[in-house]
């Protein structure tokens, strides 16, 4: 399949590929480049790695709140 290179370097997934890879928007997609292949590869990260992405993006307390959790071996927390 064909697809044009906009000017800023975007691409558009195909609907019929992103519904193959399960892709919504705000997913993260992971590329490599396949230099055998002379291609690039797309893929759907593991959901450990969003939830890594996630986490990146609470606060200093949010993290001390959870990193206590963890610690404290309970079962669930509360991010305030």
């Amino acid at each position: 399949m064909l697809m044009k290179v906009f000017n800023k370097g975007q691409i558009v997934i195909p609907v019929a590929f992103r519904r193959e890879l399960g892709v919504e928007p705000g997913d993260m997609i992971d590329l490599t480049i396949d230099k055998k292949e002379h291609c690039l590869k797309l893929k759907k990260p593991e959901q450990s790695i969003e939830k890594l992405i996630e986490l990146s993006k609470l606060t200093s307390q949010q993290m001390k709140t959870l990193l206590k959790c963890a610690t404290d071996k309970s079962l669930y927390f509360k991010l305030t």
